[in-house]
């Protein structure tokens, strides 16, 4: 399980041999290891450098075991470079090229994430369908419910949504599947505008959490429910809790300009103002932070 360790051993001795059915194997094994440690965000020479090394080994070795594995690094890729028109169509090929491959459900998996982030409810449902009916053992059975959910609210099937949520929490009792539709039941009943429904779901995903993992998206999706609820200071408290145990997460600058948003509610203006400048000096380039200082100080 440590890819990363992997990928730079396999690094070292690919770049010291020339090419030949050896290397070809090192080479399919260590994009299989970089496959499971790909950062979110890749630098353009890196980025090139992966898609040259999966085009040269699928040209050489084309039925190698490894090339499902490897187009599916590239699409990774492609996502992490923000093409998604590439990725899609890298997924689509995996699927047409090798009918039988071994990561077939972990390429229907993530070809059916990418058309949810494209606002594309309807293919990836049906991603999701065929993985659930041809591979009921995969490990990615239960995220693929999850997102059959996710991909019903997308299409405005509220109440289908609502039916899955609930049938996985009460189906996975004591475990992350139920945290997280917990989790997507209050983000439903928020986004309809069913305040109470909202806190009840949320405040219960808080307190029967497996662990502490998503707690800090659950805080602030609690604390948006109670300020549009009426409630600002309950959502100020929350938002204090919030930055308290999570000061440095992917949430914490969407909380500091939440926390600027409820105190301007409160009528505390110099508290807004103050929150939402110092916000901008920790995170200068976060546009949402940027835009709520600004609507602030307009």
């Amino acid at each position: 399980g440590r890819h990363g360790d992997a990928a730079d051993l396999l690094r070292d001795a690919i770049s010291t041999g020339p090419t030949n059915a050896l290397v070809v194997e090192a080479e399919y094994l260590y994009l299989e290891a970089l496959s499971h440690s790909i950062p979110n965000r890749l630098s353009r020479e890196v980025a090139a450098e992966l898609h040259s090394m999966v085009d040269r080994l699928i040209e050489l070795a084309p039925l190698h075991p490894g090339a499902p594995a490897a187009l599916l690094l590239n699409a990774k890729v492609f996502e992490a470079e923000e093409n998604s028109l590439a990725a899609r169509k890298q997924y689509r090929d995996i699927l047409k090229d090798y009918p039988d491959a071994a990561n077939t459900d972990e390429v229907l998996l993530a070809a059916g994430q990418l058309e949810l982030e494209l606002e594309r409810p309807i293919e990836a449902g049906d991603y999701f369908d065929r993985l659930l009916a041809e591979y009921p053992a995969s490990p990615h059975t239960d995220l693929a419910r999850l997102h059959m959910g996710d991909a019903l609210q997308l299409a405005g099937n509220y109440d289908g949504a609502r039916v899955t949520f609930v049938r996985l929490a009460q189906a996975y009792p004591n475990t992350p599947v139920r945290d997280k539709a917990f989790e997507r039941l209050g983000r439903l009943a928020f986004e309809t505008g069913d305040y109470e429904s909202a806190i009840r779901e949320l405040e219960s995903r808080l307190t029967l959490a497996t662990s502490i993992e998503g707690n800090d998206r659950v805080y602030l999706l609690l604390a948006k429910t109670y300020a549009a609820a009426g409630d600002p200071v309950k959502a100020q408290d929350l938002l204090r809790e919030l930055l308290d145990f999570f000061p440095e997460s992917e949430v914490t600058p969407l909380a500091h300009a939440e926390l600027a948003k409820v105190q301007s509610l409160m009528g505390l203006d110099r508290d807004a103002t103050r929150t939402a400048t110092q916000a901008v000096e920790r995170y200068p380039n976060h546009a949402t932070v940027l835009k709520t200082a600004g609507e602030l100080l307009a």
